[in-house]
């Protein structure tokens, strides 16, 4: 319809603000790609608004505010993790790898590329325990389905 739910207004307000976080750490931070939920959005993958963003980073360098922690966890390589908080949320949700994913620049933005994402998932799948599987097999049938629209 014309007029966007109070719901709607503050989820565009509040990925905006997010947008402009990931604009402005693509400038700052040479190694920084948004992966995750924000990729697939940014990308047109996904319809579901980010309540967060994942990023893959080498190190904590230029980020203010980080929380690290170590975790032995098939979602991260190294184990090295962190998070910034934003009115007490985890709002930035951190992976430090030793190589970052193949990405693209969209709208100012540093974000993992599809077929990076897919592989990702891929390898993923087999080493995550049960209740995670449901999830990673969405995101894979989601960026296979992204890979045959453009190979149309």
């Amino acid at each position: 319809g014309l007029y966007l739910t109070v719901l709607e207004h503050l989820q565009r307000m509040e990925i905006a603000k997010l947008y402009e976080y990931c604009r402005i750490l693509t400038t700052i931070k040479e190694d920084f790609v948004v992966v995750g939920s924000m990729a697939k959005h940014l990308h047109n993958i996904s319809e579901k608004i980010p309540n967060d963003i994942d990023i893959v980073v080498q190190d904590f360098t230029g980020l203010e505010g980080v929380i690290s922690y170590i975790t032995p966890s098939p979602f991260s390589g190294s184990g090295k993790r962190g998070y910034i908080l934003s009115e007490s949320m985890v709002k930035i949700d951190i992976f430090v790898e030793y190589s970052l994913p193949k990405y693209q620049i969209i709208n100012g933005i540093r974000v993992a590329h599809p077929v990076a994402m897919l592989e990702y998932y891929e390898n993923l799948l087999p080493k995550v325990a049960e209740h995670w599987k449901k999830g990673i097999l969405n995101n894979i049938n989601l960026l296979r389905l992204w890979q045959t629209k453009i190979s149309i």
